[in-house]
């Protein structure tokens, strides 16, 4: 018995790779996929387009509140030093004078809260 195959044997197979053996597509489908992977590469690329910007703002806005964060902390820090010094007479009348509360020529007499 001869198991070896030959070139023979597949002679008489039909080539399959014809175009009668080939599936139809419509020309318009392939048109409708084009069309569709342009749009759709569009609107990836507006979508991109839009987060970058949003990211931007966003950034933007963040450094800003920084900034705002920052004069807030120094104004809270002159606050505590001030409140710091309450009990301390020349302090308060050196605040007063620079505030324009006691004018130069004035003398300031502040009694002790009773």
């Amino acid at each position: 018995m001869n198991t070896t195959f030959s070139e023979n044997t597949y002679q008489n197979r039909p080539d399959k790779s014809g175009p009668e053996n080939q599936v139809a597509h419509p020309k318009g489908l392939s048109w409708l996929f084009l069309i569709l992977a342009i749009v759709g590469i569009v609107h990836i690329s507006y979508i991109f387009f839009w987060e970058y910007r949003q990211f931007k703002d966003r950034t933007l806005m963040l450094g800003k509140l920084e900034q705002s964060m920052h004069a807030l902390r120094t104004e809270t820090d002159l606050l505590v030093d001030t409140l710091d010094h309450k009990l301390d007479l020349n302090y308060r009348e050196q605040l007063a004078r620079t505030q324009g509360f006691v004018y130069p020529e004035e003398r300031l007499i502040a009694s002790p809260k009773q």
